[in-house]
């Protein structure tokens, strides 16, 4: 007795070939949706004064992390922003970015699990 799995073997590399070749396609616009939901956290959380620092923030692509298939956003604020988040010798530390990574950390992944996941059920349906 000889049982043949050469069918269901060349299956699942088929199918393997295809998750390399959508995730590359999901996971740039997910890691920038990630970036997008830190920073609306970040200013909600940002001290504000005038405004200006909260208002300063964006995303941004980081050229020099970022490879084909894998792009790498930043958030950034003014300069000052720095100073802010660690505080100088005549200034108090007031987080706002480390802590809104620290309570979006678990979520962020999630959500590019999810993301990633949607791929791969989408592959065992066909």
């Amino acid at each position: 007795m000889s049982l043949d799995f050469g069918a269901q073997v060349a299956q699942v590399v088929r199918d393997l070939k295809e998750i390399e070749r959508q995730v590359p396609e999901v996971l740039p616009p997910t890691t920038e949706e990630v970036a997008q939901m830190l920073l609306a956290e970040a200013r909600r959380r940002a001290p504000v004064r005038t405004g200006k620092l909260r208002d300063s923030g964006r995303v941004v692509e980081d050229k020099k992390e970022s490879r084909p298939g894998r792009a790498a956003y930043r958030v950034c604020f003014e300069f000052y922003g720095k100073f802010q988040e660690y505080g100088t010798s005549r200034h108090a530390a007031q987080p706002f970015l480390r802590p809104a990574a620290d309570m979006l950390k678990d979520q962020l992944g999630k959500h590019i699990e999810f993301k990633v996941s949607r791929v791969i059920s989408g592959i065992k349906k066909r």
